[in-house]
């Protein structure tokens, strides 16, 4: 006899599975403060928690202090800088029980200088910045470093437009090179080396520019105003996510290297008790909680932050000693002095072997301190210039009584007689070395 199964059976089975999908939505709605991250990757470790309170005390503070500053890498642009960021510190300051006040640096290098000096407490660094910020203040505390999208790499890449011809690169040869700056990982460092090894010397190639934002790098090529240019994988990805006109117009051309995501870090100011108050803070801030999810809305994909060895930043060492060998023996990029600008005013001093300094040269006070030099596209900054037929054979220029009242005139003729500047390289002589 065959006996009918209870009729309550599947209704029970039903609401059983309807109890397990409430929990599951509701779950993700949590209120709480804080949590730990799921991690991703033998690098991602969860950060250091402490007993009891995170309140701050006056004695976790810098000497003077009563309150934090806290800055980041300006990979973005200003207003999106602000947006992403802003939130974070007031999410820090309320777990902290004290103010924590979001500084904007306008460049890498500022960001190093102002961490470096102390006026900021709390840094968020590049991976390239972070290698050199502790290359000249060793005192630097690395506490963790960031994740995004759970995940605690990304990529650089080299990037083009669709229609770049191929190879590509023999098509970018004597065209713009688009870095983001000299501080920058993605943006510079893995790039340059990249192309070093692909056979393209950067210095005499290409002719580089720097866009200061990964953002600008990728409308640059969409627009058609640079060859190629460098950027990291989740700008690429933010703009194929966005609302970025004609992205799918670009193309991947080279993938340079994959880099660990940027370093938290206090500077030495800050005492131990305050660093470790610091870490625990944001161990608590990442997607996992409702209040977490909120503040990181406008970060670009950030998910939050794990603890961090030293030694993953290695491999942004090694790229940085093979291009600072290869090219600019006494051109260290940590030096403060050292901005973009700065660095193409000296561009014809490590891509030409010096001559016989001209009368003229020698004898021009002004040349070195002339402003306009470091940014005028006239200037020593092109390549170009030692050998273009017309600024050369111009003699009668500097004899000119009102030529010093014309703008970029007067300096024309300085340039072309530059000893760094006239002669090209000597074939048997290594480029790059120092002179």
């Amino acid at each position: 006899m065959r006996v009918k199964p209870p009729a309550c059976g599947r209704p029970r089975l039903f609401a059983a599975i309807a109890v397990i999908m409430s929990l599951c939505v509701f779950g993700c709605e949590d209120e709480r403060v804080s949590g730990q991250m799921q991690l991703l990757g033998a690098v991602d470790r969860p950060l250091p928690t402490i007993k009891g309170s995170l309140k701050v005390l006056p004695e976790d503070l810098p000497p003077g202090r009563d309150h934090f500053t806290f800055a980041a890498t300006p990979y973005l642009p200003e207003p999106v800088m602000r947006e992403a960021f802003e939130p974070i510190a007031k999410f820090i300051g309320e777990r902290l029980g004290v103010e924590v006040r979001f500084q904007l640096a306008r460049t890498y290098q500022e960001l190093i200088e102002l961490t470096e000096s102390g006026q900021v407490d709390i840094a968020q660094i590049s991976p390239l910045s972070y290698v050199i910020a502790r290359r000249d203040a060793p005192g630097l505390k690395l506490l963790g470093s960031s994740l995004s999208f759970g995940v605690g790499f990304y990529s650089s890449f080299i990037i083009g437009r669709s229609d770049l011809g191929s190879p590509w690169t023999s098509n970018i040869r004597g065209g713009k090179f688009l870095f983001v700056d000299p501080r920058s990982g993605s943006g510079f460092l893995f790039p340059y080396a990249a192309l070093m090894d692909l056979g393209i010397d950067p210095e005499q190639d290409v002719e580089v520019e720097f866009s200061r934002s990964h953002d600008k790098s990728v409308q640059a090529v969409l627009n058609g105003d640079v060859k190629a240019a460098a950027v990291s994988s989740g700008t690429l990805n933010s703009a194929r996510h966005g609302e970025v006109i004609g992205v799918g117009n670009l193309r991947i051309l080279h993938k340079a290297g994959r880099i660990p995501y940027d370093a938290l870090c206090v500077s030495e100011q800050v005492p131990e008790s305050g660093a470790r108050k610091i870490a625990a803070a944001f161990g608590t801030l990442n997607t996992q909680t409702a209040r977490g999810r909120e503040a990181l809305r406008k970060a670009r994909g950030l998910t939050g932050w794990v603890a961090a060895d030293d030694s993953q930043y290695d491999e942004v060492r090694a790229k940085l000693k093979q291009v600072e060998k290869a090219r600019w023996r006494s051109w260290k990029l940590g030096e403060k002095a050292h901005t973009e600008e700065a660095y193409h005013a000296k561009r014809p001093v490590f891509a030409a072997q010096p001559t016989a300094p001209t009368p003229t040269t020698a004898s021009s006070p002004n040349i070195a301190t002339k402003p306009n030099i470091a940014t005028n596209p006239n200037s020593a900054t092109n390549p170009n210039i030692a050998t273009k037929p017309k600024i050369a054979t111009k003699p009668s220029i500097a004899t000119k009584p009102n030529t010093a009242t014309k703008p970029n005139t007067a300096t024309k003729p300085n340039i072309a007689k530059s000893a760094n500047a006239v002669a090209p390289p000597s074939p048997k002589a290594p480029v790059g070395a120092a002179p």
